[in-house]
């Protein structure tokens, strides 16, 4: 029984992160904010990594684990950066209707891939569509991009929602679809998993180093495409 506890404390933690960050966007926003957002993030990852393995390792693996795992991933990768992108974007003067709603294309996405995933059987080497994490990861960078894209708005008003717009619909679908099979650490003995793996890697070291936090939807979009062009993983 005391050893169940350790992934589930590593689920729960995962959650605890999201819901954290949640409060930190409610607050308003500037990059302060999404730096703190971004950590938090990076601190459920961790976790949602480290459960499923604690529970092998520990021989404790079990539904009730698998079904904690989705529903702190729900809150984490998906209500968590649907809400940043949100507060960032919305404007108190539109009431309740405004086009900053788009943003929760993001966690309503989420919450179908995470459900889709739990009765997948096919998932277990690799990914089909993009993981809720790496979306996650892609769409906290995306907060970075804000003062980029409103000053856009001198080419026309509906521009940077136009860009909002597509980018939540993106993300949306790319959880979502079954054009992308996608490696993962568990996919090195698939046909071009650890090739995959190595090149998206390789990239992302100097686009960090020299965009830091705007490089994160630009690694998660070469990820897409590399996984595309080399991963043939046996189904």
């Amino acid at each position: 029984m005391i050893l169940r506890l350790i992934p589930h404390t590593l689920t729960l933690s995962n959650l605890l992160f999201g819901l954290i960050g949640i409060v930190y966007a409610s607050k308003g926003f500037d990059n302060n904010e999404a730096q703190i957002i971004l950590l938090l993030v990076g601190l459920s990852l961790l976790a949602d990594a480290f459960d499923g393995a604690a529970a092998r390792m520990l021989g404790v693996s079990g539904e009730l684990g698998k079904q904690l795992d989705s529903l702190a991933d729900v809150v984490s990768f998906g209500v968590l950066p649907g809400m940043a992108i949100y507060m960032q974007w919305q404007n108190p003067e539109a009431g309740i209707f405004q086009p900053a709603l788009l943003a929760f294309l993001i966690p309503l996405g989420a919450a179908v891939r995470l459900g889709r995933f739990n009765i997948d059987t096919r998932q277990g080497s690799y990914f089909i569509g993009l993981p809720s994490p790496s979306q996650a990861i892609a769409s906290i960078g995306f907060l970075f991009f804000y003062e980029d894209i409103q000053a856009l708005h001198t080419y026309g008003a509906y521009i940077p929602w136009l860009i909002l717009g597509v980018f939540s619909v993106l993300m949306c679908w790319a959880m979502n679809t079954e054009r992308f099979t996608l490696p993962s650490p568990k996919s090195l003995k698939e046909k071009g998993g650890k090739k995959t793996l190595i090149i998206s890697i390789v990239i992302a070291f100097p686009l960090i180093f020299i965009l830091r936090e705007k490089s994160l939807p630009i690694i998660i979009l070469l990820y897409l495409i590399t996984s595309g062009l080399f991963f043939k993983p046996n189904t």
